[in-house]
């Protein structure tokens, strides 16, 4: 299906378009894309028929990470930190050494720990997992894409179905990087306004081409992620598709991190991300350089990635 108008704000006119790359894998496949000449919502112009065939086994939400001992530990001590379970020293500094904005976040926003919170679009329920490990009890899960209904390590349920689908109610409903994979991210946030009890949020965490990477990069940009972001929401696409959905942005964190430029750096060099040269092209001090560019860019709100806050 050909789009023509803005998912978002339904502008038909004065679009701006793209060709774009997938890059992740490396097949080098070219999507068109548009930005929208209203709101300035980047999105996919053709919703791809065979879209699963762009999400290998190799894709990060499905698959499960192997970790060495020491490693575990010390996400381990980072989690418990971040998710304000037990602040100790170890996990202090690996937090600083080694930032998670997720974990970060989390435990920021969801401080009660009896929270009934759904994640939309959780994969194999990893943050999850992590979340239950630091004391969080009400935890549930939903992702199309998945094989079957499953419960996770800790127990957590992860249901083989879309939101619209869901009938519990929460205090929290989280959309971690899986909103931009959706062709109608009002719709979305509909069905996650219903799901809502009262006083409850909506967390959004999302590229956002309201940036200077995209500035910078162009289709370069890794964010764009071709063609498994259907809708890359400008900051005025998610107050616009919030309010349309009936919640109002309360909030803006931005999050982002050297990867906006790292990743950017390879595809502008033709490289993909499953390419082992990804490992070695930059230096420790240009990662470093990186990571403070992006802190900067963050306090000005211009990093690539965000967590919006929406309330009812």
């Amino acid at each position: 299906m050909t789009i023509h108008s803005c998912r978002v704000c339904g502008h038909d006119a004065g679009h701006t378009e793209f060709a774009a790359r997938e890059m992740m894998f490396g097949t080098r496949d070219v999507f068109s894309y548009f930005r929208c000449g209203d709101c300035g919502t980047l999105q996919i112009t053709e919703l791809p028929e065979d879209i699963a065939r762009y999400y290998g086994e190799g894709y990060y939400s499905f698959s499960t990470v192997e970790r060495t001992p020491l490693k575990k530990r010390l996400i381990y001590s980072r989690d418990q930190h971040n998710l304000r379970a037990r602040r100790g020293v170890a996990g202090f500094f690996v937090s600083m050494l080694k930032p998670d904005p997720t974990t970060e976040l989390i435990g920021d926003l969801i401080r009660d720990k009896s929270s009934h919170v759904l994640d939309v679009g959780c994969g194999s329920g990893e943050l999850l997992d992590r979340m239950a490990n630091a004391g969080y009890t009400r935890l549930a899960g939903v992702d199309p894409f998945i094989a079957a209904d499953l419960r996770t390590g800790t127990g957590v349920p992860i249901s083989k179905k879309f939101i619209h689908e869901v009938t519990d109610t929460y205090d929290v409903v989280m959309f971690n990087h899986s909103l931009e994979h959706v062709d109608d991210p009002i719709a979305s946030l509909t069905e996650a306004r219903r799901v809502l009890r009262p006083g409850g949020r909506v967390i959004v965490r999302i590229p956002t081409v309201s940036c200077e990477a995209w500035e910078q990069y162009g289709t370069d940009w890794v964010q764009l992620d071709a063609p498994r972001h259907f809708v890359l929401l400008s900051r005025d696409g998610v107050a616009r598709a919030a309010s349309a959905a009936g919640l109002r942005l309360a909030r803006t964190i931005d999050d982002s991190g050297e990867f906006q430029f790292t990743g950017s750096e390879l595809y502008r060099r033709d490289i993909p991300l499953s390419d082992p040269r990804r490992n070695t092209t930059f230096g420790k001090m240009a990662i470093l350089k990186y990571r403070m560019k992006a802190r900067a860019l963050n306090r000005q709100h211009r990093g690539d990635q965000a967590a919006f806050i929406l309330e009812a």
